[in-house]
Parts: C-alpha cells; sequence; structure tokens
C-alpha cells in the first residue's frame, strides 16, 4: 500500500512539473530549429536540415538565418531554383547572413551555367571579406570564390574581360606557380608545358587548382 502511494505521490509530482513547464516562445523555437538544422547540415544530413529550416520559415518566413540555411540544404541536394529562391531571400541588411547568401549563390548560378551571376556574387562577398570562409562547411572559402571568378571570367573574356586581367588577378590568389605575364609569352606554362595563348595557359592552370579547392565550385 505504501508502495502504492509513493508511486502516485511521484507521478502527481511529475505531472504537476511538466503542467508547471512553460512552453517555448516563437522566438524560442525558431532558434532551436535554426540551431538543429546548422548542426545536421554540418553533419552532411541536408535533407533533415532542411526540414529543420522549413519549421524556421514556418515561424518566421522573413528570418535571414532561417532562409539561408533552408538555401544552402536545398544546394547540397542540388534543388538550385528552389536554393537560390531561398538565398536571394537574405538581404544586404542582414550583413553576415548576406555574405554567406551570396557565397551559396556563387557556387549556385555556377552549377547553373549562369556564369556572370555567378561572378557578382562571388565578388560581392570578396569585396566584404577577402579570407572568407563558409562557417558551417569550412571547405567552402575565398579559394572557391577565386576559382569560380577565374574561371568564369575566362569563360566571358571574349565579352568582359578580352586581356585576361581579371581572369589572371584571381588566379594568382590560388595558384603557387609563377605568375602568368600576359606580355610575355614565355611564361605561358602550366604542368611544365609552354602554350601558345595565354587563355589555353590560363585554362591548364585552373585545371590543376580545381584539384586544390573543396570541390563545391566545380
Amino acid at each position: 500500500m505504501r508502495r502504492l502511494r509513493r508511486i502516485v505521490f511521484v507521478a502527481a509530482g511529475l505531472l504537476a512539473f511538466v503542467g508547471c513547464a512553460k512552453p517555448l516562445s516563437p522566438e524560442e523555437k525558431l532558434a532551436a530549429f535554426t540551431k538543429e538544422g546548422w548542426r545536421l547540415f554540418s553533419a552532411g544530413e541536408y535533407a533533415s536540415a532542411e526540414e529543420q529550416f522549413r519549421q524556421a520559415t514556418e515561424i518566421d518566413f522573413t528570418d535571414a538565418g532561417a532562409q539561408l540555411g533552408l538555401g544552402w540544404s536545398l544546394l547540397r541536394q542540388e534543388s538550385l531554383t528552389a536554393g537560390a529562391n531561398a538565398l536571394l531571400r537574405v538581404g544586404a541588411r542582414d550583413t553576415l547572413a548576406y555574405a554567406h547568401a551570396q557565397a551559396g549563390l556563387a557556387v549556385l548560378y555556377d552549377a547553373q551555367g549562369q556564369f556572370d551571376r555567378s561572378i557578382s556574387a562571388a565578388e560581392a562577398v570578396l569585396v566584404r571579406d577577402s579570407l572568407y570562409v563558409f562557417p558551417y562547411d569550412q571547405r567552402v572559402d575565398w579559394r572557391d570564390l577565386c576559382y569560380l571568378l577565374a574561371k568564369n571570367y575566362l569563360v566571358l573574356s571574349p565579352q568582359t574581360d578580352p586581356d585576361l586581367s581579371r581572369a589572371l588577378r584571381y588566379l594568382r590568389r590560388i595558384d603557387p606557380s609563377p605568375a602568368l605575364v600576359a606580355a610575355d609569352s614565355t611564361t605561358w606554362t602550366a604542368d611544365g608545358r609552354l602554350y601558345s595563348t595565354l587563355a589555353e595557359a590560363v585554362l591548364k592552370r585552373l585545371e590543376t587548382v580545381q584539384r586544390t579547392v573543396s570541390g563545391t565550385a566545380s
């Protein structure tokens, strides 16, 4: 009998504790979903991370952190259009989140073949931080952005970079080899071979550099 009374007493106490527990506010729920989303994202569980960020956006659709996480999670799953839509919702007033969103857009636009938009996004990041690192996946950093910029300026060189000066500017930041000099054809080398045009040499240098970046900028 005493044992039964003890069980009833403990059960009543637990019920009272649960009943007195304060429910989370919308702001606390938003923070919890976002925190868990980034934990899952950093672990490579992108679909689960997407679900957490979607729940965060249901609480506050305008929250920059929730849209940033959703965009990157979709990008990692190659849902490029939906990922772009989320990342574009991160406004410039959210300075730090905006830089991370632009880094994602630089990768995303490159994958879509929108090379001019990839350039604009990557340069927006490097103007703010020349040694940029994405904190939720530190494999993505300024080297990837410089690679994208050099590659895409080369692709668009007939229209936007005819002397390849912009492509060379970004290549020099990530290429430890002797510098390519536009006015000196004896420097147009890559992998120990001399090329007849500067564009060929830049392309071959980029193929080598690509192996050293994270693979996000491919």
